[in-house]
């Protein structure tokens, strides 16, 4: 007999398509319980502005969002196995509607979106470890960023050139140390 636990089988982009659909869903309806259980312990997101939350400060963070969503369609998956536990897939969200700003105030939702969510396997379900999104811009719109100015490499002039010697310029980079 088998007495071990049961194993979720490998997803589908349709099963995930479906459990990001809900999580959308459940997002716009500040629905924090469905995310409790959605969510890996080890998950985390970078929201606005490059801040870095766990799972106990997304869920604490959607239990406060209001949101008035009109339509939302979730398009153009695609699908990659990082191994037989770790699924990544990537998407484009269009929403029409508004969600409250951090002041509370409504704002329109950013929209259309890139979104990717990693997906783990944990027992007899899939379980999210991580959520990014960009907002989608064309770069011939007005509103995309400028493209900012290259830099011209510094030019040597003739006292930098008869002043410095071979070995100075040839001499070994620094070692760097090692990053915590």
């Amino acid at each position: 007999t088998n007495t071990g636990k049961p194993v979720a089988a490998a997803p589908t982009a349709d099963a995930l398509m479906a459990l990001e659909k809900q999580a959308n869903e459940a997002y716009g309806k500040g629905d924090s319980k469905f995310f409790d259980g959605m969510l890996s312990d080890k998950f985390v997101i970078l929201a606005g502005g490059g801040q870095r939350m766990d799972k106990a400060a997304t869920v604490k963070m959607i239990a406060g969002v209001k949101c008035d969503i009109k339509s939302m369609d979730l398009t153009e998956p695609a699908m990659s196995m990082i191994d037989a536990d770790t699924y990544a897939l990537s998407y484009k969200a269009t929403w029409d509607g508004t969600c409250n700003a951090p002041d509370g105030k409504p704002m329109k939702a950013p929209s259309p979106i890139r979104s990717v969510s990693i997906w783990v396997r944990s027992g007899d379900k899939w379980q999210a470890v991580f959520h990014g999104e960009n907002l989608i811009i064309d770069p011939k719109s007005p509103a995309a960023p400028a493209t900012p100015p290259k830099k011209e490499a510094p030019k040597k002039d003739d006292k930098t050139a008869a002043n410095s010697t071979a070995a100075s310029n040839t001499a070994a980079p620094a070692k760097g140390t090692p990053d915590a």
